[in-house]
């Protein structure tokens, strides 16, 4: 369900994202939390990891909020697996980056990334928590123009190596989470600049009733796509594109029908062990190679077999 909101500070009007996104402003009187400085550019995107292994986006907006212990910190936004809050305008300076007046803090649109240790444990709530995160600031990298995804450790270099913040931690040191943040952070700028040049991604398609067996690939993947094309503007960490394959494949196991690479969300009954059906596109996520089937579903690539080309009316 999209969630649309006015950010403060925000060019470009409100923001549709797949999760809420509430405001809870700190009082201008707290200059050590709201600095109330206009931030440099070009704007840095700066991610965090809150080091708080039993907390929540809205305690990390509480703590802000309240004069966090009277420390000089501040940050735009906290984000967990239920949504972000907003506690900075976008257009603000936050000290956050230990970088002094360095592009951190002087140019970064910071977050932080909630590391809660049950969120952590179970791999939906991690993979979400990182998806709304990337998402997040891959939609607001695009409003500000930002180039890249960075950690807070890219910015504290100069500090010496007792003081220098192994940050975002969690997602430094678990295995792919970097990688499929860059990834999901990319995929989300893109599709957001394409929204504000009027061209917002097509509505998923449902799946067929009963959720049948995937068909042959119809006028909406096969119209001026041939074998071998790949999908402008969506791009992994490491470069690889989605490349259209249009093949028909067999299932070497049952498999669940993904609505999403990140596995959070499965729709339908399984494809059945031996059962052939259609893909349109292969790409990556993580460490993972996907197939994209007609109906927008995913399934992954090691769960299934190439038998032969898709038939296209003509195409590829």
């Amino acid at each position: 369900m999209p969630h649309t909101t006015t950010i403060p500070g925000l060019p470009g009007g409100p923001l549709t994202t797949s999760f809420p996104v509430k405001t809870k402003l700190i009082p201008k009187w707290r200059t050590l939390n709201q600095p109330g400085i206009k931030a440099s550019r070009p704007r840095r995107s700066v991610q965090h990891g809150n080091g708080n292994p039993n907390s929540t986006a809205a305690g990390e907006a509480n703590y802000l909020f309240n004069g966090a212990g009277g420390r000089q910190a501040s940050y735009h936004s906290a984000a967990d697996d239920l949504g972000v809050y907003v506690m900075v305008p976008a257009d603000e300076v936050t000290w956050q980056a230990a970088d002094g007046s360095g592009p951190g803090n002087l140019r970064g649109f910071s977050c932080e990334l909630v590391e809660d240790q049950d969120i952590w444990a179970d791999p939906k709530r991690r993979a979400r928590c990182i998806e709304i995160n990337a998402e997040w600031m891959g939609r607001i990298a695009a409003r500000l123009d930002i180039a890249k995804p960075e950690q807070h450790w890219d910015f504290n270099f100069n500090n010496p190596p007792s003081h220098r913040h192994d940050c975002p931690n969690q997602l430094r040191h678990v295995a792919g989470a970097w990688d499929t943040y860059v990834s999901l952070w990319h995929r989300y700028k893109a599709e957001e600049a394409r929204a504000m040049q009027g061209n917002p991604p097509a509505p998923t398609p449902a799946p067929a009733p009963g959720y049948a067996a995937p068909v042959q690939i119809d006028a909406l993947l096969a119209t001026d796509v041939k074998k071998g094309d790949t999908a402008a503007g969506i791009i992994t960490a490491d470069g690889t594109e989605f490349v259209f394959v249009a093949d028909v494949v067999e299932a070497r196991r049952d498999t669940p029908r993904l609505r999403n690479a990140s596995g959070t969300e499965v729709i339908g009954p399984p494809i059945k062990k031996g059962e052939r059906f259609v893909v349109a596109w292969v790409f990556k996520f993580g460490e993972e190679f996907f197939y994209l089937t007609p109906f927008w579903t995913r399934v992954k690539y090691e769960d299934t077999k190439r038998v032969s080309d898709a038939p296209l009316g003509g195409e590829g």
